[in-house]
């Protein structure tokens, strides 16, 4: 392709993947006990919630699909987000792609 300017000489087209990484979790204990046991004490957390923790995570986002799995998405930080569950949680399991 050119132009008049020939300003796309320095066009680079990228591989088409997904600038995000999603992770699928299946918790061993409903999400609702995980918020009442984990994040009992607010002031240690900062939040009183599964979801509230994840998503203060810059670019890390908590989706609750039922009781038991959520779907958790994000630019970077996923594997420290992994490695907190994986510590903090019950995990049936966990599934990356």
């Amino acid at each position: 392709k050119t132009d008049e300017f020939g300003t796309l000489h320095h066009l680079q087209l990228l591989e088409d993947k997904p600038d995000f990484q999603i992770m699928t979790v299946v918790f061993g204990e409903p999400i609702s006990r995980i918020d009442r046991s984990v994040f009992e004490d607010v002031a240690t957390w900062g939040v009183c919630s599964l979801q509230g923790w994840v998503n203060s995570y810059e670019s890390v986002r908590f989706v609750a699909i039922n009781d038991h799995t959520a779907i958790i998405t994000g630019e970077y930080n996923m594997e420290q987000v992994k490695v907190w569950l994986e510590k903090y949680t019950s995990i049936k399991s966990l599934k990356t792609s």
